[in-house]
Formats: C-alpha cells, sequence, structure tokens
C-alpha cells in the first residue's frame, strides 16, 4: 500500500471514531467540524512522521518491535493532541489508543487481502 493510500485508510477510519467518541462522551466543547479538523490535524502530523521513522528504524528492528513503538508514539501523540483539546488525558489517550488499534488491524487485514 503507498503512504497515500495508508493515509486515506487511517482518515476513514480514524476520523469517524474520534469524531464518535467525542460525541458519544460530551468529553470536550467542540463541535464536529472543530473535531474533525482536529483529528485530522493530528493524523496528518502523525501520519508522515510514522513513515518516516519506519523507514529509519527497519534496519535496526525487527518489524514487530518496529511497529509497536512506532504505534504508541503515535498513540501519545495523538493522545496528547486530543487531551489538551479537552477530552482529558485518560480520555484522549483511550479515544487515540481505540482509533489507531481500529487503523491499524484495518491495515493488518489489507495487507492480508491485497497482499
Amino acid at each position: 500500500m503507498t503512504q497515500t493510500g495508508a493515509f486515506l485508510l487511517t482518515l476513514a477510519i480514524e476520523l469517524p471514531i474520534v469524531v464518535g467518541a467525542v460525541r458519544w462522551t460530551r468529553a470536550a466543547p467542540t463541535g464536529l467540524a472543530w473535531t474533525l479538523v482536529l483529528a485530522l490535524g493530528a493524523n496528518a502530523v502523525t501520519h508522515p512522521l510514522l513513515w518516516l521513522a519506519d523507514a529509519a528504524l527497519r534496519p535496526h528492528l525487527a518489524l514487530a518491535p518496529r511497529w509497536t513503538v512506532l504505534e504508541l508514539a503515535v498513540v501519545a501523540v495523538e493522545g496528547t493532541i486530543y487531551a489538551a483539546a479537552g477530552l482529558g488525558a485518560r480520555r484522549g489517550a483511550a479515544v487515540a489508543l481505540a482509533a489507531n488499534a481500529a487503523s491499524f488491524v484495518a491495515g493488518l487485514v489489507w495487507l492480508e487481502v491485497r497482499g
């Protein structure tokens, strides 16, 4: 999968999860448009950095530990962004973890199906 394809898949999976979590919990004092912009911005920052870091770490770390470290870093950054936007630390981390776990699994399924 190309980086652009992976980014679009990430957005398709994560944006509804973030928006749904914020709307469902009513935890952040933001509207739908702001929540979408926030989630899009968080992913626009973390996604290209993840791809760069993955390429840099590829010669030094096996696949499973590399992806684990990278995904945890992304969850930490996005969780911090969501927390600062009004979700609070625990909810921000939970939303980031749920969204990234879902998009990670979707990416694995895509790789399995498409090769």
